[in-house]
Parts: structure tokens; sequence; C-alpha cells
């Protein structure tokens, strides 16, 4: 077995490249998925390995709770009830990623 160590940026290019959902179009959304994953590693002390087609299929990004309500039921108020089920990644303008669940 290979094992390949990616840098954050090297990791962001990979989900963009992916051009699976909106993936592609955000930059800001693979970096922050990418930084993600990697303060998981630290924090777990534990290597992850990328496989960027089951990334970008295990998390999606929002628009705003709007967005995210239309999708699922029932529908919630703040972010913080998201948290309670899944792990959310915030982004600017309030955009975020879930992991799916």
């Amino acid at each position: 077995m290979l094992i390949t160590i990616h840098s954050v940026k090297e990791v962001a290019v990979m989900l963009q490249k992916a051009n699976y959902g909106g993936w592609s179009k955000d930059p800001e959304a693979c970096f922050a998925l990418a930084q993600y994953l990697e303060n998981l590693s630290q924090e777990t002390k534990t290597a992850i390995q990328v496989n960027v087609v089951d990334l970008v299929q295990r998390f999606s990004i929002y628009k705003n709770l709007k967005d995210y309500n239309n999708t699922f039921v029932p529908s919630v108020e703040t972010i913080d009830e998201i948290k309670k089920v899944t792990t959310v990644i915030k982004l600017d303008k309030g955009r975020f990623i879930i992991q799916d669940f």
C-alpha cells in the first residue's frame, strides 16, 4: 500500500477538481473542508485517508438556513440545531457545509 501525504491546499484543489455538486465552483468551501479534515486528524492523532469522491458525496454546501430547510424536514431555525445531529463547518455570509446524515 502506498500512502501519500497531502497539504490542506492540495486536498482543497482535489475537491474542487472533483466537479461534483457545487464543489467545483466554491474554492472557499473546498479549503474549509480540507482544513476541517486536517484539524480532525491533529485532534485525534489519526491519519485520514482522503477519498475525494466519497467526501464530496458525504458533505454538502448550503447557502443559508433556507436552502438547508428546502432539503430537510423538519425545518430548523439555527445552525446550532443542525450541530446537534451532524458536523457543521461555517463559511462566510451565512453559508455552511454539513456532513450528510
